[in-house]
């Protein structure tokens, strides 16, 4: 066996017992997860540091100017980088199969989708003057953001040409590498945003610009980083080049099914972002306590997303092999992972609400909107839990298109519906909201699982787009 096909091959062994394989899966998730936690902690200093911005009314205004800026970007970058996740099944499958040829095109193929991906995950910065018109935002807010977003634009095509790489170091479990990119780049970070935004070391001090400069050059410091670092693991899987990776109809079976997991992305995010708004609706301090209590359950949702990425992997390769036992035990083991953190996180978030209201907020009235919602977050933090394992379970095996439909009937047909029934037509008031994500969610996850002891009941053929199906 070839280097090449030694790593491409790392940990596709049948693993048989439960503990063997949940053993495997917390090895694989944890990098990830310290990863993710790292790229949230990168927009926690951004905003932190333009907040504290020039005169008093300055850092406000640079704030709201990134926050919608920054929306703008999510909502483009979101659904781009859901379309490169097409490759966890197209590459873990190769592996799976022992195809390096297979693996080789799906990275090259990564990277020719990502010129395109790029423009139109750039359309709503392109855009932002005449979005944010449309919004009706004030013009000193708006000249602001639009030069957030200008600034912004070249880190677009940067950024997702990292996801290709992460994702192919996922597939060969080089995860570690993944994790020291995301430490230099905070480090990285925090120097340059010191610098930019407030004009130290004989620069000048360009507030919301400087973040948004900051951002695009640590963009390009992970990429450059990542494939200098990983250059060795990566060089044997995806070199020669191959000119069927620039073949067209592989390339669309391709975006086919990346979008699906693209639209899966922009239903959530739009759904959390309706309720954002909706709570404005209410006042300002209950937005303000949404925020809290949002940002709490946004930091332990980055453990289940961690593992319904490692899940991902262990289903693919199994798939890949034509394994349905194993990738029934990968399943199995990544939903107790999953759920079982999501209890425990519930459990504190339903015991000591105050005490974890007061790690944001010292406004009494902000504290009392969050302590209110925060135990409606570890109800809803089960569900939230199930459904992005079972996420990463069926992308794993090739599923992308009727998760998406769930995610729709979820959010769009049953949560948002109720919630704001609950909120403007009951006295349930601003909680109605969340109970309505509570129900959303209950019914993406139950529909998710019962879709996952259908598909793996008999594994079908791996996904091989240079195969039409």
């Amino acid at each position: 066996m070839s280097d090449a096909q030694a790593i491409a091959n790392q940990g596709v062994a049948p693993e048989r017992t439960f503990r063997t394989e949940l053993r495997h899966q917390v090895r694989l998730a944890f990098p990830i997860v310290v990863g993710q936690l790292g790229m949230m902690l990168m927009n926690v200093v951004d905003t932190a540091m333009v907040g504290r911005f020039g005169r008093e009314g300055e850092g406000a205004l640079a704030m709201s100017a990134v926050t919608q800026a920054s929306l703008l970007f999510m909502i483009g970058f979101t659904f781009a980088m859901g379309v490169l996740l097409a490759l966890d099944p197209v590459l873990s499958h190769a592996a799976g199969a022992d195809d390096r040829r297979g693996f080789a095109r799906g990275v090259q193929r990564g990277f020719v989708l990502v010129p395109v991906l790029s423009l139109v995950a750039s359309a709503p910065l392109l855009f932002a003057d005449v979005l944010l018109r449309l919004l009706d935002q004030p013009e000193e807010v708006r000249s602001t953001a639009v030069l957030y977003a200008d600034i912004t634009v070249p880190g677009v095509v940067l950024g997702l040409a990292f996801v290709v790489l992460r994702q192919a170091l996922v597939v060969i479990e080089r995860t570690g590498t993944i994790v020291a990119t995301v430490a230099i780049a905070n480090v990285a970070n925090a120097a340059l945003d010191y610098a930019l935004i407030h004009g130290h070391f004989g620069l000048p001090a360009m507030g919301a610009g400087g973040s948004a400069l900051a951002s695009t050059l640590c963009r390009a410091l992970m990429f450059g980083v990542l494939l200098v670092v990983a250059w060795k693991d990566l060089r044997p899987l995806v070199l020669p080049l191959d000119r069927a990776a620039l073949a067209l109809a592989p390339l669309v079976r391709m975006a086919r099914l990346g979008v699906a997991i693209g639209s899966q992305n922009i239903l959530e995010l739009g759904a959390f972002a309706f309720v954002a708004i909706a709570m404005g609706w209410f006042g300002t301090v209950e937005q303000a306590g949404h925020a809290v209590a949002m940002n709490l359950a946004a930091v332990s949702f980055m453990v289940p997303l961690g593992i319904g990425s490692a899940a991902s992997v262990r289903v693919g390769k199994a798939v890949g092999r034509g394994d349905g036992g194993a990738a029934r035990l990968a399943a199995r083991c990544a939903l107790v992972l999953g759920v079982g953190f999501m209890c425990a996180s519930g459990v504190t978030y339903l015991l000591v609400p105050d005490l974890l209201t007061a790690l944001y907020t010292d406004k009494p009235d902000i504290a009392r909107v969050a302590a209110t919602l925060i135990p409606i977050a570890g109800a809803f933090q089960l569900f939230d839990g199930t459904q992005v394992v079972g996420l990463g379970v069926l992308r794993g095996a090739g599923d992308t298109f009727v998760p998406a439909l769930v995610n729709f009937v979820g959010y769009w047909i049953v949560g948002i519906p109720l919630g704001l029934h609950l909120a403007l037509r009951t006295e349930v008031g601003y909680t109605g909201l969340w109970w309505g994500l509570v129900a959303g969610l209950a019914v993406v996850a139950t529909f998710l699982v019962l879709r996952i002891v259908k598909r793996l009941h008999h594994v079908r053929p791996r996904v091989d787009l240079d195969r039409a199906t």
